[in-house]
Order: structure tokens, then sequence, then C-alpha cells
């Protein structure tokens, strides 16, 4: 029986084709093709073979892999939660500047990163707490929330 824990991993692999994925057990795979990881030659003018170089790409690995995870809903107000979807766009074309595929970026890692940056400001459990709150139309005593929060950290 599959791993259910990681019953995604290596697909992505075999999606893009990755021989590596499969353990060489796909039909056709040919051990001695050449490798396209090799610098190609060229012939000058004068009938002399030089190598190119390689083309130099940076690999970025994933921060965390899918079955990391856990699904978690959020249930949001579209003008509450437009703003992050246009950040999402910004922040793919940013990734694509320093050689990410927009592909590369999937919507866990977004949505982790988004959680992360909020989790980083100092008091930002207190900060929610007091928002809900007030939207409640709460007239919240700041260092009363405070006080229970201390509690119970």
């Amino acid at each position: 029986m599959p791993d259910e824990a990681d019953r995604f991993g290596g697909l992505g692999d075999a999606l893009k084709g990755d021989p590596a994925a499969d353990d060489g057990a796909a039909e056709g795979t040919d051990d001695t093709a050449e490798s396209t990881d090799s610098p190609v030659e060229s012939t000058d003018a004068g009938g002399e073979v030089e190598p190119e170089p390689a083309a130099e790409t940076e690999s970025y690995p994933e921060p965390f892999g899918f079955a990391e995870t856990s699904q978690q809903s959020y249930y949001v107000r579209d003008e509450t939660f437009d703003p992050l979807a246009a950040n999402r766009s910004r922040i793919r074309a940013v990734a694509s500047k320093h050689g990410l595929d927009e592909g590369d970026l999937s919507k866990r890692e977004l949505h982790d990163a988004e959680l992360s940056v909020l989790q980083s400001f100092e008091d930002w459990d207190i900060a929610v707490a007091i928002e809900v709150l007030e939207r409640r139309g709460v007239d919240v005593d700041e260092e009363a929330v405070r006080a229970v929060f201390d509690v119970l950290r």
C-alpha cells in the first residue's frame, strides 16, 4: 500500500517527464543516450573545436513539500482577500525575475508565507483579537486583552 502521508510525492517530477522520478522504469529509456548536461561544442573558422559554456541556471528548492501541510479553511470577505490575491500576482512577477517559473510557486507556499509574515509581527495575536472585538463594536481595553494573553501564553 502506498504511503498515505506522501501520496503525491514525486508526482510533479513524473509529470515533467523526469526519468529519475520513475526510477528508470519508463519504456523507451535509453541509458546510453548522451547527456544534455555536457557543454556544446562549436567549430571556429580555423577548424578548432571550442566548447561553449553550459547555460547557468539557478535552481531553487521548494521550502516544504505537500506532505508537510494540512488543509485549513479560511472564509473571508472579498474586500479582505482581493489585496492578497493581487499581491500574489506581484510575488509571481518578482519570482520570475529571479528565475522561478510562475508555475513553481504553489498556493500552499504563498499561504504559508502570508501567515508567517503575520506572525512575525510582535503582538500579532493581540492585534487580531482586538480587531475581532472592535469589528463587533466592543469597547476594547488593550491592557486587559494583553493581560489575558499573558496568562494564556
